[in-house]
């Protein structure tokens, strides 16, 4: 009687036990479920943004190069058109010196 009863209720109380640990357990699990998706998510994110950053400093190492290169052609032109300069100071003078004996 009495005793089934209580044993009855305390079973009852036991079950509702397990049943709230059960659901307590879900609820956890889905907690860090949900935090390493979003841990995820932001590991993604910041290797997006290093390629991102990667890309952006090959780009501009390439367009340093690419300034260095028109400095370097710049210097080359540089230097051809002085040559250039003394060949025909050089076929100049010949000239006068051509000139001078010409008129003798």
């Amino acid at each position: 009687g009495l005793e089934s009863e209580r044993l009855a209720k305390e079973a009852a109380g036991v079950q509702r036990e397990v049943a709230a640990a059960a659901l307590l357990q879900q609820a956890e699990q889905e907690a860090i479920t949900r935090e390493k998706k979003i841990a995820e998510q932001e590991k993604e994110r910041i290797e997006n943004e290093a390629m991102f950053l990667q890309l952006r400093a090959d780009r501009e190492g390439d367009r340093e190069r690419e300034r260095e290169r028109e400095g370097e052609r710049d210097a080359e032109v540089t230097r051809e058109h002085d040559l250039l300069r003394t060949r025909l100071t050089a076929v100049e003078e010949e000239a006068a010196r051509w000139k001078l004996q010409y008129q003798q």
